[in-house]
């Protein structure tokens, strides 16, 4: 077939390229915006669906339920009879103004138990967008809470026939934003409490008998549905429709809008888009597809390998998921196993699991082809609201299990038996009776009241002890007997568990006395809290120090600091930071007045000062640093000097800051830092705090004249060739000398910056200072250094310029762009500055009248300036000077038809790869494959198996149409007319944090911003790239079948080292090779320039286009490949270099060489970053691809 090209213009050539920047995927709900033009809708038939399962071995599915019975399941529950409760909307995603809201509670029962739904109840209706279920198990007769919109409902049948005759609203005023992100995802605790979430679009403020209680954004309530208390557990997550507990009551959560897989959800876990966070919590795989619902699989009868797995639901790809979650110090990982379920089927979408009585596993099928909502019309006439299936899971190796209704009618006897069952379910349902038999027979109460003694006694019976405390937890009782058994086991779960109660606890107490404790009660829990704290188990440990967030007292906070004294990891940080920011009104006072020093321990001063960030505590700190801190551990002591010296740069006002520099500057003075590398970064930091505020620090004569030392010092060094760090303490002490007037060293700077003989970086240090003098001579010498033949001394000199004179700076630019269109990246970057400037797309445009630029460059500028929202005026304008508006790409009928069809037929996803890693397109940058890329834009691990192939052809060709949630953008002005766009990351009361276009975050303080506002998406469009349509056609391939289970372009889950950078050739690395030898390249890395090169899909590293190293003529050609490990526990990596032959593979790691004499090497690495370098010898590898993946099973570190 012959390729031929469809142009709103004709070609002039058939090389003639088109526009394609993969940047533009980071506008697209890929999801979504792929749906209005859906074609392939297959025939809704369950066995046609089920026939295209792919069953993980050992698994059936079999249809449980589905239409005409049962349509569009969002929720579901299971009853203490054994049958399933369905919360389902025919009216989602919006009601039709004028119709009546019809939607319904389904009950669906299995009356002969053959594994197939024989009845079918509705149990209430005209519901609107019923978004959770949650049978009651309260009595004789059916009831349910129910989310009804705003309202959480009580509905109960009076009668006996399975119908709600009665409703009660037992909480309004859930907000009602978005409909897929309401009030959901109910699910009993153990404890007695309902469990529950909300998105985070999102904003509820509910009236209790105990106050006003809201939530802004996304997050996990908890409620008691006997007492009317509302809490929040959990702050955060972008839509987590899925949380469970394990058999601890550890609680568990997942995101079916964020991609971290597992989230361990402690109580006060801050976790992504909560509102005023300034940290946040990460889940168990980073990376991950976003899930929907959650259950463990739980009972005896589950084979061993199987039993305890969490189950998930990837409805975007259409599979459902099973993790294995194992302990990890105070929180637990997460290791993805072989999905249950994978299919090709568009409209197969789980989005709820649940296990039942029966031992099975049900998965609820909203069966849709078109998911989602913001993007796509609500009145879309192909969207699904008739169909939906319930899939009952089992596996062949599984035990009988007993299926009968537990319920208060049982014995008091049966039912606290029941307690030691293995099943989470039956351990609830009996749990929930035991609770009615107490409250309505005395005699039930003394004959649990006499098990309890029983048990409580026995060491081997911690889980029932846990079980029984529970249940008394429910009806607000705690039993002593129970709790001392509890905090004397050996097993530190169950400790953890104790502790965890004992806060719930606190919180019944603290509720009761109208939220306050007295003297007494503080000192009573903070003494048993210090003791917890240190306890061997770090769960336990976590939990206390959460627990003692709740104690409001100086002793509780150092109690909490304890925690200081063991190995932290993520987790107990997170906790310990949290309380002591929740307790920062206690002692941060007694702080600042010198009363309370947390008995002087310098590790915990540190980490309480770094979690408070208040500003107020820097003179404080400054007194302490002049003080010797001591400490058993003399790191502890310099890491907390350390610490306070950066509180003081980041939060200090100017006199505190020039207070801190004479610490800085001599490197012998007792009180000084003496890492250099920390020195300059903080004398940078108090540089650029300065120049925000405009003030030219109050320097001390014997201080400016340290400075000049240093600048010379840095000078000098340059001049016999050493290399010099960007943050070299002499380099940043030159930057400094012109903007705080060190007097006498104007004529020198002025000479160093235009000293051809010193490197760029000194003279750019240089001009940067002249450059802040601000008067005549400095202008006049800005104005001549643009045209400099130094690339980054004229790029400085114009951005000096720029301060002054916008107009004069943008047309020097501009200039030297027409001139040298071979430095267009470095120009272009540049401009996106000009353009960050109040006027500067002014300035740009009138600098671009009149002007002719090559094509190539004004490509670079054009890409530039969008990525910084660049308005339409400003593109013409680059399109008219580099003549790009003549062969642009149109999206047509006739195009979409030929490139669709050219893709199936003539496509090739391999070289389509190969077309999207190159560097030009930016899509490596952008996006994550795998796991490993940029974060400006959505995932594509899945994405053909996600969108149909003519809505991603839209969004390559018009990617500006639709912007998916996450990913709007926020224009920012600072009062230094500084502009900044990009993703909002997090926001607090201070400050606002976002993520630019390159995927950097910057911090902003609110009091530095003038105005903010809502901007266009951060993705180009309507950009002309290099590539030939036959190119394109195999790019679209390859995007296309991302993810499909039956496609080459499927990330396996090998174990593959995924995140890599490349070493590129410059001059300086070679001549440095060639006077040392290969060892070097563990060395100071300021000598190198790496860049991002994640694997291919297949796992494998491509060697294809990277630079390669041969300093002697008797050494192979070498390739330099690094990656870091972030370990979080202690422990062995064992790499596996596969097919590599002998003597092709060099390893370097922890700056020391490794000997490579097999197939694998196993590298010991202790808690934190380690950097592994490797040399591959390009003479005996060539092109081909080198993979190195980490052996699973030997590997015993954890990242």
């Amino acid at each position: 077939m012959t390729m031929t090209f469809l142009l709103r213009k004709p070609l002039a050539s058939a090389t003639r390229r088109i526009a394609l920047c993969l940047l533009t995927f980071s506008a697209l709900d890929v999801t979504a915006l792929a749906q209005r033009e859906l074609k392939d809708i297959p025939v809704p038939n369950a066995e046609v669906e089920k026939a295209t399962f792919v069953v993980d071995e050992g698994w059936q599915a079999e249809l449980y339920a589905g239409d005409p019975a049962m349509a569009k399941p969002i929720h579901m529950n299971f009853d203490n009879h054994g049958r399933l409760w369905i919360a389902s909307s025919e009216t989602y995603p919006q009601i039709k103004p004028g119709e009546p809201s019809n939607d319904k509670i389904i009950i669906l029962e299995d009356s002969d138990k053959d594994g197939k739904a024989d009845r079918t109840i509705v149990f209430a209706d005209g519901l609107l967008i019923p978004t959770g279920v949650l049978p009651a198990n309260d009595g004789d007769k059916a009831s349910a809470y129910v989310v009804n919109s705003d309202q959480l409902l009580y509905l109960r049948d009076t009668d006996g026939d399975l119908v709600a005759d009665e409703k009660k609203v037992v909480l309004a005023g859930f907000g009602t934003e978005d409909t897929h992100h309401l009030l959901h995802s109910l699910r009993w605790g153990h404890d007695g409490w309902i469990y529950m979430n909300q998105s985070i679009y999102i904003h509820s403020h509910i009236e209790t008998p105990w106050g006003v209680e809201r939530l802004n954004g996304g997050g996990i309530w908890r409620f008691h549905p006997e007492t009317k208390r509302l809490e929040i557990v959990v702050r955060g997550f972008v839509n987590p429709w899925g949380v469970h507990f394990d058999r601890y009551g550890q609680m568990f959560a997942t995101d079916g809008a964020y991609g971290e897989g597992i989230n361990y959800a402690f109580e006060g876990s801050v976790f992504v888009t909560a509102v005023g966070a300034k940290r946040l919590m990460t889940g168990l795989n980073p990376g991950s597809p976003k899930h929907c619902g959650l259950e463990i699989l739980s009972g005896s009868h589950w084979p061993d390998a199987i039993r305890g797995s969490m189950v998930t639901n990837d409805f975007r790809a259409h599979r459902v998921c099973r993790f294995q979650v194992t302990e990890d110090r105070s929180g637990y990982e997460s290791v993805q196993q072989a999905e249950l379920i994978k299919t090709p089927h568009v409209a197969f979408r789980p989005i709820d699991a649940k296990q039942g009585l029966d031992g099975a596993l049900y998965i609820a099928d909203w069966y849709n082809p078109i998911i989602q909502h913001g993007e796509v019309d609500f009145r879309d006439p192909r969207r699904d609201r008739t169909h939906g299936r319930i899939w009952r899971l089992t596996h062949k190796d599984q035990k009988p299990v007993i299926n009968q209704p537990i319920t208060a009618k049982d014995s008091v006897e049966r039912n606290l038996e029941r307690l030691a069952d293995d099943a989470d379910l039956v351990r609830l349902f009996a749990g929930q009776s035991l609770r009615q038999q107490i409250l309505s027979s005395g005699p039930a109460r003394a004959s649990f009241d006499t098990y309890v003694q029983k048990v409580a006694k026995d060491p081997a019976r911690g889980l029932e002890q846990l079980e029984l405390s529970w249940v008394l937890e429910g009806l607000g009782n705690f039993d002593p007997t129970l709790q001392k058994s509890l905090f004397e086991s050996t097993d530190g779960r169950l400790r953890a568990a104790y502790t965890h109660q004992i806060a719930n606890q606190i919180r019944w107490v603290k509720t009761s006395q109208f939220d306050s404790l007295d003297a007494s009660q503080i000192g009573q829990w903070t003494a048993l809290a210090k003791r917890l704290v240190q306890d061997d188990h770090p769960r336990v440990r976590l939990e206390a120090v959460r627990l003692l967030a709740q104690l409001p007292s100086v002793d509780a906070a150092q109690a909490a600091c304890l925690a200081l004294q063991k190995p932290m990891d993520r987790f107990l940080d997170f906790a310990l930071w949290q309380t002591m920011r929740d307790l920062s009104s206690v002692w941060l006072p007694e702080f600042r007045a010198g009363k309370f020093r947390f008995s002087n321990d310098p590790a915990s001063i540190a980490f309480a000062l770094k979690a408070a960030e208040d500003p107020s505590t820097i003179d404080a700190v400054l007194k302490m640093l002049d003080e010797k801190i001591t400490s058993d551990a003399p790191a502890n002591a310099q890491a907390a000097r350390s610490t306070m010296a950066i509180l003081v740069a980041e939060l200090g006002n100017g006199a505190q800051q020039a207070k801190l520099i004479d610490r800085l500057i001599d490197p012998v003075a007792p009180t000084s830092l003496p890492e250099e590398a920390l020195r300059g970064q903080l004398l940078q930091a108090i540089l650029d705090a300065s120049l925000r505020r405009k003030e030219a620090l109050a320097i001390e004569p014997a201080t400016a004249v340290a400075l000049t030392n240093l600048a010379e010092q840095a000078i000098a060094k340059d001049k016999k060739s050493e290399s010099l760090a960007p943050t070299d303490l002499g380099l940043v002490a030159l930057r400094t000398l012109g903007p705080w007037r060190i007097a006498g060293t104007r004529d020198r700077i002025e000479a160093i910056s235009q000293d051809a003989s010193s490197t760029s970086a000194v003279r750019v240090a240089a001009l940067r200072s002249v450059a802040n003098l601000g008067d005549d001579s400095a202008k006049n010498l800005l104005a001549q250094l643009t045209q400099d033949a130094s690339i980054d001394v004229a790029i400085a000199a114009m951005e000096g310029q720029a301060d002054t004179n916008l107009g004069a700076a943008s047309k020097s630019l501009i200039g030297r762009l027409v001139s040298d269109p071979s430095r267009a990246e470095s120009l272009s970057n540049a401009a996106a500055g000009f353009l960050g400037r109040k006027d500067g797309a002014a300035s740009l445009l009138a600098a671009l009248q009149g002007v002719s630029v090559d094509a190539s460059a004004a490509r670079q500028l054009k890409s530039a300036l969008r990525k910084m929202n660049a308005g339409a005026d400003l593109i013409q304008s680059i399109d008219a000077a580099g003549k790009l508006q003549e062969n642009r790409w149109v999206l047509s009928d006739e195009l979409r038809n030929q490139w669709l069809e050219l893709a199936q037929t003539q496509g090739d996803p391999v070289q389509g790869e190969w077309i999207y890693r190159r560097s030009e397109l930016q899509c490596i940058q952008c996006h994550k494959i795998g796991g490993v890329g940029g974060l400006v834009g959505p995932d594509l691990t899945s994405i053909g198996a996600q969108a149909p192939a003519d809505y991603l052809l839209e969004s390559l060709l018009n990617p500006a149409a639709k912007v998916k949630e996450g990913y709007n953008t926020k224009l920012v002005r600072t009062e230094n007319d500084e502009v900044l766009a990009g993703i909002p990351v997090r926001e607090s009361d201070s400050e606002v944090v976002l993520r630019l276009a390159d995927g950097k975050e910057v911090t902003i303080k609110k009091d530095e911003i003038q105005d903010i506002k809502e901007s266009r998406s951060l993705m180009p469009d309507g950009l002309l790239d290099s590539l030939t349509q036959a190119e394109a056609i195999h790019l679209l391939r390859f995007i296309t079948e991302m993810g499909k289970i039956d496609g080459k372009m499927l990330v396996a889950l090998d174990g593959a080292v995924r995140q890599w950078e490349a070493l590129q050739w410059t001059e300086k690395a070679h001549v440095l090779f060639n006077r040392t030898s290969l060892d070097s390249i563990v060395g100071d890395q300021s000598n190198f320039t790496w860049q991002l090169h994640p694997a291919m899909v297949s796992g494998g590293v491509p060697m294809r286009s990277l630079a390669t190293f041969r300093p002697h003529p008797g050494v192979p050609n070498h390739t330099f490949l690094r990656t870091k490990f972030a370990i979080t526990r202690a422990g062995d990596v064992v790499l596996d270099f596969g097919s590599a032959p002998k003597g092709s593979i060099s390893l370097w790691a922890d700056g020391k060489p490794v000997p490579v004499e097999g197939k694998t090497v196993k590298l010991p690495m202790s808690q934190g970053d380690h950097w592994v370098f490797v040399g591959v010898n390009r003479d005996i590898i060539g092109e081909e691809s080198v993979s190195i993946s980490i052996d699973p099973i030997l590997t015993t570190a954890k990242q």
